[in-house]
């Protein structure tokens, strides 16, 4: 008999505002578009982070969870 094996899940993440730790981040980022794919796609261009608790643009802070 053969036992099939999960497959591990990815872990998790918590987004925070890198001044005041709270999560009500808010990404910008800009995509194109893909004749071909016919399909908004993003660009790998940097992206600005906004906090809204903070009403300001932030860096952010990535952890695991």
């Amino acid at each position: 008999m053969y036992t099939v094996k999960e497959a591990p899940k990815p872990p998790r993440w918590r987004i925070s505002c890198e001044i005041c730790g709270g999560t009500e981040v808010r990404q910008r980022s800009w995509s194109h578009w893909d004749e071909a794919k016919q399909n908004w796609v993003y660009s790998d261009g940097e992206s600005e982070f906004y906090c809204d608790d903070c009403e300001d643009e932030v860096e952010i802070h990535e952890s695991e969870l």
